[in-house]
């Protein structure tokens, strides 16, 4: 017994202990309350925090991670001129190498200056289907935030699909930031692909259709392809 004890000792002399992140914050002086919470959202080294992570190497890989993920939150609020630095053990995450081992990691910061917010200034996107109807957001004047932009490619894009147009695609874009007006120019392409029609329709019924619903169906067959 006496050199059991005497070797998990030695043991616990020698590997060094494991421990979790102990700190983790964001530092955002200047966000308001909803860019807070879309930074708090992407983050991934918050998340490890909040469910209780403890390996170190899954904390320096999230750090990594959130360069690009705080950028994205920023973006998401309108902001393109911002800057990120995140520290671990005060150590900037970007020059940490991922593949050497750490035995412990005591702090997390996740600095964001958010920089000036921009508004769209050219809001284009061509060609549109007859009667497609883009979001109002996604206009001159507005606060340019990058889900607006997605939202208005998508109804660009089914707007050409519900009009006989499964094929179509967004073609080609131009997203350029001019910081010193701060204002976000966006210009999108829309590909809409050629309209196709019904080939062969085979339906089967239980029971014969009337005169009427078989008129339908004569119809069907010649009309163009329209998706809801």
């Amino acid at each position: 017994m006496r050199n059991l004890i005497t070797t998990l000792a030695l043991s616990a002399w020698i590997v060094p202990g494991v421990l979790g992140a102990q700190d983790v914050r964001l530092d955002a002086p200047d966000a308001s309350d909803g860019l807070r919470t879309a930074l708090t959202a992407a983050s991934l080294s918050l998340a490890l925090s909040r469910d209780g992570a403890e390996a170190p190497q899954d904390y320096v890989a999230a750090a990594r991670a959130d360069y690009r993920r705080l950028l994205t939150g920023l973006y998401s609020e309108g902001y393109y001129g911002g800057t990120v630095s995140i520290l671990v053990d005060g150590v900037e995450a970007a020059q940490i190498d991922p593949l050497v081992p750490r035995n412990s990691v005591s702090s997390v910061v996740l600095s964001v200056s958010t920089g000036p917010r921009f508004t769209f200034g050219r809001a284009d996107i061509t060609p549109l289907a007859r009667g497609t109807q883009l979001p109002e957001a996604f206009s001159t004047g507005n606060v340019a935030r990058s889900d607006d932009i997605g939202d208005a490619a998508s109804a660009a894009v089914s707007g050409w699909r519900d009009a006989g147009h499964p094929l179509a695609d967004t073609g080609g874009q131009s997203i350029t930031a001019r910081h010193p007006d701060e204002q976000l120019d966006v210009s999108i392409i829309v590909d809409p692909g050629p309209e196709l029609t019904f080939g062969n329709v085979a339906i089967t019924v239980m029971k014969p259709c009337g005169q009427n619903g078989c008129l339908q169906l004569q119809a069907c067959q010649r009309a163009p392809l329209i998706l809801q």
